[in-house]
């Protein structure tokens, strides 16, 4: 049915009418071709803005493992020096301050009345 409609329906139109078809069937093609090549150029937009944030996150990530091994080795070599200067004291007090061990008698003289 839809054929015979149309077949009626182009025999009836002039060669103008014809034209002004073709016009308008080329511009709604040139449309069209213009609204893909747009939503093309979108894509690929939003590819290269998703691909630059992709490598910025990356480097963030390497800034952030860099710094994190960094303060682990600061507090590394603030641990060793702590633990440098603890050992030194304790040898000074062993030494110095820890030379002389009470006897039975220094504590014999407590204790020894009630009041």
């Amino acid at each position: 049915i839809y054929a015979e409609y149309w077949e009626a329906v182009v025999s009836t139109q002039s060669t103008g009418q014809r034209a002004e078809i073709q016009r308008i069937q080329d511009m709604q093609k040139e449309e069209k071709q213009r609204m893909l090549d747009e939503e093309k150029e979108l894509y690929n937009e939003y590819e290269k803005t998703a691909l630059l944030q992709a490598q910025k996150a990356i480097l963030m990530e390497r800034e952030k493992n860099r710094k994190a091994a960094e303060l682990e080795k600061s507090i590394a070599e603030e641990n060793m020096r702590l633990a440098t200067e603890q050992r030194l004291n304790q040898t000074r007090l062993n030494k110095e301050v820890y030379t002389n061990p009470p006897t039975d008698d220094y504590f014999a003289q407590f204790n020894t009345c009630t009041r």
